[in-house]
């Protein structure tokens, strides 16, 4: 993931070594927090022996037990997900749109 596909956050000016040092330090961790995702959520559906369905793009019915950390996020980037909060005189209220199941089974994990 770090050498592939440009990763958005252009234009980037990194001149100084360490300015290059702390975003290889930033990358690598943001790439650790991924990986230890995706293995999270794959350990649990085989300890469960279930699948996930859902993830997939134009194909709601497809069935996965090795889901990709990308794949698991981009879900939550499909979803609209609204938060508000309502102020009444000295009360603050929150309140959050309900997530689907499958986010709610992600989140589990």
């Amino acid at each position: 993931m770090l050498k592939g596909k440009p990763i958005g956050i252009s234009p980037l000016y990194v001149r100084t070594d360490e300015q290059i040092q702390g975003l290889t330090h930033l990358l690598t961790i943001a790439l650790r927090l991924l990986t230890l995702l995706q293995m999270n959520v794959r350990d649990e559906l085989a300890k469960e022996d279930m699948a996930l369905v859902g993830l997939y793009e134009g194909q709601p019915t497809r069935t996965t037990t090795c889901p990709t950390a990308k794949r698991l996020l981009r879900a939550f980037g499909r979803e609209e997900i609204t938060r508000a909060s309502i102020r009444l005189e000295e009360q603050c209220s929150p309140h959050r749109s309900p997530l689907s199941e499958l986010l709610c089974t992600i989140l589990r994990y």
